[in-house]
């Protein structure tokens, strides 16, 4: 079950992943991304 985004006026930023698989994932303003962060080292993951 997929987490429930932020709220649809949330604008594109780097926050807490949702599935706690990493420190941060992109949210681009209406989805979760690939890309992820963790340490500062960007990389991808599926969302």
């Amino acid at each position: 079950m997929a987490p429930p985004p932020p709220p649809p006026q949330a604008p594109a930023a780097w926050l807490t992943d949702p599935q706690r698989r990493h420190e941060l994932r992109w949210w681009d303003g209406s989805r979760w991304t690939e890309h992820v962060s963790d340490a500062g080292s960007p990389s991808t993951d599926p969302a």
